[in-house]
């Protein structure tokens, strides 16, 4: 009789932590979207040099949010070379929309390259679901 009631316990136990355990998400599906991006402003100035990217993002999604990186190549004074990356993030509709990124160099630096590239574009109804 003892064992018959541990028995039990156990397969109680068992099915309680199989009906608890926690379903493993769905991966959201990624939405399209479009990246163009151009250098537009470089000021000098005393003790620095600003850099301005315009970044049109474009999508046909009803609505998305939309992230990508800046990503810098700079030549240090000291000769090393340094990758900086910069986030961006955008929510749209069917269409585009400009954003503006920003950095700010020191004057014994040098950019070498640059690049903005899209990280990930996500449906509204996915980014906050109700």
């Amino acid at each position: 009789m003892i064992k018959s009631a541990r028995l039990g316990t156990i397969v109680i136990a068992i099915a309680l932590l199989t009906a608890t355990a926690l379903p493993v998400p769905a991966e959201s599906p990624e939405c399209e979207a479009r990246i163009d991006s151009e250098l537009i402003r470089e000021e000098e100035h005393k003790s620095s040099t600003h850099y301005t990217w315009n970044v049109e993002v474009q999508t046909d999604e009803d609505c998305a949010t939309v992230e990508f990186d800046l990503i810098l190549t700079i030549q240090k004074a000291d000769q090393e070379e340094e990758t900086v990356v910069r986030a961006g993030r955008v929510r749209l509709s069917n269409g585009s929309i400009d954003h503006q990124m920003r950095y700010e160099l020191n004057p014994d630096d040098n950019l070498e390259k640059w690049e903005v590239v899209k990280s990930s574009c996500t449906p509204c109804e996915l980014d906050h679901p109700e």
